[in-house]
């Protein structure tokens, strides 16, 4: 801006000595004066609007780069989900893209007003199925850049399975046909550590009591005590997927072929999740 007015002064003086200039050699009348500081202000202003034109065509290209750049981002194909997401393998494509774009700092999550009306309107039929910790650095759908309508989301402390959490997977499939089953625990974990400890109040003691055969085994395996938190968070995956087994509904589907139950183990210092 500070430039077109600088632009714009130049010209102001540009304009003066012009006329003064002819007025001095006697070469024209007043009127012919006149005319000719018109054309001197007419010369002045065509080119500081042309300053400005080329600044403002340095800005719309500078945009153009920060808008090619967005889309080249987005449409990197190491982010792009299925564009038909029909089958379980298929849904775990979608989650590893979706995870890929969120540990390289690249989600694009949105929520209008349209797809809040569309979820409203014809109803939820949500690709996956996640089951996991409620800790707060372990949000689902931050992790695999999913937006409404996407994951079906059970949250517990330690991502333990007992009957309202294996209740909620069975709806999730058998009611809105879910085909992945993903339980995912994570690195860090609160309450594996407790499980550790050894020692809890209140109903936190149900929930240690829960992750407990999962640090025995991980004791009996692991060559550190290093180890046996990383050991306990993978084989209190396992004793959860074990769990939900036990279900008909699920155990059937399964064996059906209608869905795949799977573990994962999230990373919470680099984001990324390993499926198991």
């Amino acid at each position: 801006m500070s430039k077109i007015y600088r632009k714009s002064a130049n010209a102001n003086t540009r304009r003066r000595v012009c006329a003064r200039n002819l007025k001095q050699k006697g070469m024209l009348n007043m009127k012919k004066i006149l005319i000719a500081i018109l054309a001197c202000s007419a010369l002045a202003v065509g080119m500081t609007a042309c300053g400005s034109s080329g600044s403002t065509s340095s800005t719309a290209g500078s945009a153009a780069g920060t808008a090619s750049t967005a889309v080249s981002q987005v449409a990197n194909p190491n982010y792009q989900k299925p564009e038909n997401i029909s089958t379980a393998d298929d849904a775990q494509k979608a989650l590893e893209a979706g995870n890929r774009a969120y540990k390289d700092g690249n989600i694009d999550i949105t929520a209008t007003d349209a797809m809040r009306q569309d979820l409203y309107t014809n109803g939820q039929k949500p690709y996956a199925t996640v089951v996991t910790c409620s800790d707060s650095r372990v949000p689902p759908e931050l992790i695999f850049n999913s937006g409404l309508g996407e994951l079906f989301t059970i949250r517990t402390a330690g991502n333990v399975i007992a009957d309202f959490e294996t209740g909620s997977v069975e709806y999730s499939v058998d009611h809105l046909g879910t085909q992945l089953v993903v339980v995912m625990g994570h690195t860090n974990c609160g309450a594996v550590a407790g499980a550790i400890e050894g020692h809890a109040t209140g109903h936190v003691e149900d929930i240690i009591e829960d992750i407990r055969p999962s640090v025995e085994q991980a004791k009996q395996n692991a060559s550190t005590d290093a180890e046996v938190a990383s050991l306990a968070e993978t084989y209190n995956v396992q004793h959860s997927i074990a769990k939900l087994r036990e279900s008909e509904i699920l155990a059937q589907a399964e064996r059906d072929g209608k869905i795949k139950i799977v573990g994962a183990l999230y990373n919470i210092s680099t984001g990324e999740v390993q499926f198991l």
